[in-house]
């Protein structure tokens, strides 16, 4: 399992990948779902799995702070709502039990 995402160029797609680290799913807003990689990375969680995570959390159905598998990409540079991270987008998403 990765650790650590290598990063794309601004236009491109990054590769299908799965890393585990640990997701703030009531970030300071809503919409800012940051995944932090043991390597220190941070990454604002987007998609449909993020977006059923932070609802379960916000309704207390779900840790608000949880370890978690992601399978997915880094899109193309875009604006996120958690300030100077890159998105990365979810498609599958499981807690890891740690």
């Amino acid at each position: 399992m990765r650790t650590a995402v290598v990063i794309p160029p601004p236009q491109a797609r990054g590769s299908l990948v799965s890393v585990v680290g640990s997701v703030e799913w009531t970030g300071p807003q809503p919409g800012c779902v940051v995944l932090e990689l043991p390597s220190g990375q941070r990454f604002q969680l987007t998609g449909t799995a993020a977006d059923d995570g932070e609802r379960q959390a916000r309704a207390g159905q779900r840790p608000s702070r949880q370890e978690i598998e992601a399978t997915g990409h880094i899109p193309p540079v875009g604006a996120t709502s958690c300030g100077p991270v890159r998105a990365f987008w979810v498609e599958r998403l499981a807690p890891t039990g740690r």
